[in-house]
């Protein structure tokens, strides 16, 4: 199991869309070699993210970020709001104002936003089905 300090996204899929010409061996990600990973019944471990280290999210072959946000939402968005740190990734919300423009991950203009925040998100949607674990703590709130 993943460790307890740290944030593990473990991702078994039935089926994967083809990744093109770049070349992979199970599991895909950046799975920790000293680790035993849960197995399924009839699912085949594609995704592991242990977040042991920090990760280029420009170079990085599998994840990337996105430069979006959802019309109904009130956040953008962001680059720098994905922090990998101490075995875990990060994602902060902050109160900053993001003009509207177009972007990468969405298909035409975002509109202006209050908020910024940061979404994880795999290239070309790789990994879309499947049975997903992660482990997760949310801030706490006053």
């Amino acid at each position: 199991m993943p460790s307890a300090g740290g944030m593990a996204l473990l991702a078994a899929l039935a089926s994967m869309r083809a990744l093109g010409a770049v070349a992979f061996a199970l599991p895909y990600g950046h799975p920790s070699p000293s680790r035993d990973y849960p197995r399924r019944a009839n699912f085949t471990l594609w995704l592991v993210e242990e977040f042991d280290a920090p990760l280029d999210l420009d170079a990085d072959p599998i994840w990337t970020w996105s430069d979006g946000g959802l019309s109904e939402g009130q956040v953008r968005f962001v680059r720098d709001a994905l922090r990998f740190e101490g075995g875990s990734m990060r994602i902060e919300v902050r109160e900053q104002f993001q003009p509207g423009s177009c972007s990468h991950a969405e298909v035409g203009h975002v509109a202006d936003k209050n908020l910024s925040s940061g979404e994880l998100r795999t290239r070309q949607n790789m990994f879309r089905f499947g049975y997903y674990e992660a482990r997760m703590r949310a801030p706490e709130v006053q």
